[in-house]
């Protein structure tokens, strides 16, 4: 990835993360994973102690497409399109809908 796509892409986890983290006292971990094989995105919510909490009814939230970003090495412009689903807030606004605070 280029300096301007890596840029991009953490622009777009920090958006992810606010759209996660609408009380003050919560805290997120992101962990993005574009592998060969599949590209996942893990989001973890933890208490102001740092426990794990759950977000709705599981422990984490978790997505995840395919193929592979090694099935377009030689389409970039298909890349970056695989990668869309697991950076768009809709797919997260539902899980992410806080039933209690962090």
């Amino acid at each position: 990835m280029t300096p301007k796509q890596d840029s991009i892409l953490l622009l777009l986890l920090l958006l992810l993360c606010s759209v996660l983290s609408p009380v003050a006292n919560e805290s997120y971990a992101v962990v993005f994973d574009a592998g060969s094989t599949e590209s996942r995105v893990h989001a973890f919510c933890f208490d102001p102690d740092l426990n794990l909490v759950p977000i709705g009814n599981d422990p984490e939230l978790f997505m995840q497409t395919y193929p592979g970003l090694s099935d377009y090495a030689n389409d970039p412009k298909l890349a970056a399109a695989s990668l869309k689903p697991l950076l768009s807030e809709q797919n997260y606004s539902s899980a992410a809908a806080p039933k209690h605070s962090c």
